[in-house]
């Protein structure tokens, strides 16, 4: 009978050795950062008590850096996975960079918890000027759970949530669709910029070198359309650098003064020529 006694109080002896020295986080924050198509990832745990606590991390990561209560030291991995050796109220910061957790642009979460818990916060940041596909507010919304906090540095929009007493086995999963801004490539922008202001400047510089040119074809076009006596009025106009008196018009010509008025009239009402009176004399000018 002592024997059994001793035997029984054995197991329990190892029992409470057990359940004490089973790893136990008093606190875990996690936190997402999407930068572009990666991810900053930065956690911060306090551990309740002495124990190893083993943090899985994606294959991919990079740029893995540890602090133990804020001394950086060279981290312990195996099997994909960060070994922290932690005493009672230890700080471990552990952050890296990793694709893992998006898709195109959507972000996708599974996290194991594989300690007992005592509180964890899960915080997500979106890429600077990006927004959720569907508002919180939809029923269909673009993110799942419905975080208990959702803020915003006035670049980014920044999720949380909280959950306590957590159990080890649990997993926590996490989604959110959102969407970015396009980005201009600021190369092909100033191309852009600077072929439209080439454009501009080589169209100024068109009208002002080739306006007479333009306005000589204008007015050979229109001698097409008039009258063979039109056309001679409209030739010597030309050759006096576009105005004559009216006399020396007559003169030229040889038409009379009635027959020289009409024809006159004639180009003054299709806006080939107009006239002004100066003084006594009548000079005709070539529109």
């Amino acid at each position: 009978m002592g024997v059994l006694k001793v035997f029984l109080l054995i197991i329990v002896f190892l029992l409470v050795i057990n359940v004490s020295t089973a790893s136990t986080l008093e606190s875990y924050n996690v936190n997402y950062n999407i930068v572009d198509n990666k991810v900053l990832v930065q956690n911060v745990l306090i551990s309740s008590n002495e124990g190893d606590i083993i943090l899985p991390i994606p294959n991919d990561a990079e740029t893995i850096e540890l602090y133990l209560n804020d001394i950086k030291v060279d981290p312990v991995i195996k099997d994909d996975s960060i070994i922290l050796n932690l005493s009672v109220a230890d700080q471990a910061k552990l952050s890296y960079i990793t694709r893992e957790f998006i898709d195109k642009s959507n972000f996708l979460l599974n996290l194991p918890i594989g300690y007992d818990t005592n509180f964890i916060e899960i915080t997500l940041v979106l890429p600077e000027e990006a927004v959720l596909k569907k508002p919180i507010s939809d029923t269909t919304g673009s993110i799942y759970p419905k975080p208990d906090k959702a803020t915003t540095d006035g670049r980014s929009l920044i999720f949380a949530w909280e959950r306590a007493n957590i159990e080890a086995g649990n997993e926590i999963s996490i989604f959110a669709l959102y969407k970015t801004r396009i980005n201009y490539n600021p190369i092909i922008v100033a191309a852009f910029i600077g072929f439209v202001v080439l454009g501009l400047l080589g169209y100024i510089l068109y009208k002002i070198l080739f306006k007479d040119v333009e306005k000589g074809t204008k007015k050979d076009s229109l001698e097409e359309h008039l009258k063979e006596e039109e056309q001679q009025i409209a030739r010597i106009l030309k050759q006096r650098e576009g105005q004559c008196e009216q006399g020396t018009l007559r003169v030229i010509t040889g038409f009379s003064k009635a027959h020289l008025s009409r024809l006159l009239m004639e180009l003054e009402s299709r806006r080939i020529i107009y006239k002004e009176k100066r003084g006594k004399k009548n000079l005709i000018f070539l529109k």
